[in-house]
């Protein structure tokens, strides 16, 4: 469940393409180089300062890293006041309801319940 929640931040929230890699001969050395089947790009690049292939374009676990999720947080502090509301809204709804509590307290309990995947359910309700 949590990679088809990545794939809807990604795509709806994120305005990225949710990379379907398909494998291909055409990049020479490296015969399993793979591209994405919508945007063509490929999942592994030569580093010719490193000479070694490293990863790009890779998905990211937006609903279970911290790191990956914050970064939907930074993306919603782009949007406008009402879908900044909107999101905190959510999110303190979110959590009020995964953790049975009464209420929020001034926004403390927010933080301590604050998980990746409370940040995607927000997010992918902010219309």
């Amino acid at each position: 469940m949590s990679r088809e929640i990545d794939k809807e931040i990604a795509e709806k929230v994120m305005g990225e393409c949710w990379h379907e890699f398909i494998v291909t001969d055409e990049h020479y050395p490296d015969p399993v180089t793979m591209n994405c089947k919508k945007c063509k790009k490929p999942d592994y690049d030569y580093d010719l300062e490193l000479k070694m292939w490293s990863p790009i374009n890779g998905n990211l676990h937006y609903s279970t890293n911290i790191q990956d999720a914050w970064l939907v947080v930074e993306k919603l502090k782009e949007k406008i006041y009402k879908e900044r509301i909107q999101f905190i809204t959510e999110l303190e709804c979110g959590i009020i309801k995964d953790y049975d509590i009464d209420e929020i307290d001034g926004g403390h309990d927010v933080i301590f319940h604050l998980t990746p995947m409370a940040i995607c359910k927000a997010a992918l309700n902010v219309r």
